[in-house]
């Protein structure tokens, strides 16, 4: 995704082949952010974001955040001393279980007209509560959800809609 800087957000995976222990014991993905820096419409900067993730696979900016789905749960990134390395790093949701193949978060997607970040999950299994003490879900269904920015408000919208859904679209 894009900041309101133009800043490009990617997620970068080192190209190993590696199940959920392995992933858990040394996550190797991040976070790249690239950026134009002398304004010719070409990045030529390249900073790692964020290290030492499992399987990044999605990312939304938001009022000075990068929101990511990585299992096992959505992440706010934040970069707030303004070096280019996200030194604030919060689990909004977690609980979302994978394997390592991919079938699991992916996302999130902001909705501006119900002020929600949504992510789609796989058919992993999941046990997620949310942050306000709401209903604890669980179960193998593969699903879509969605929380307010600052994780509370946790949404199941959908169950059982295929067995990898990747993403949600407004």
């Amino acid at each position: 995704c894009l900041d309101e800087r133009g800043r490009l957000f990617v997620g970068d995976c080192v190209g190993v082949n590696w199940n959920k222990a392995q992933l858990e014991a040394h996550p190797p993905n991040r976070v790249l952010m690239l950026e134009d820096k002398d304004g010719d419409g070409a990045f030529d900067r390249s900073t790692v974001f964020a290290a030492g993730l499992t399987f990044p696979q999605g990312a939304c900016w938001l009022d000075g955040a990068l929101y990511v789905c990585s299992p096992p749960g959505l992440w706010r990134l934040q970069d707030r001393d303004g070096d280019g390395v996200a030194e604030h790093r919060e689990m909004l949701v977690d609980g979302f279980d994978y394997t390592g193949n991919a079938a699991d978060v992916h996302g999130p997607f902001w909705n501006p007209a119900h002020q929600r970040l949504y992510w789609c999950h796989g058919r992993k299994g999941h046990r997620v509560a949310g942050r306000d003490g709401g209903r604890v879900h669980e179960g193998l269904a593969s699903g879509s959800w969605s929380c307010k920015p600052d994780g509370s408000g946790l949404r199941w919208h959908a169950r059982g809609c295929g067995d990898n859904p990747v993403e949600v679209d407004f």
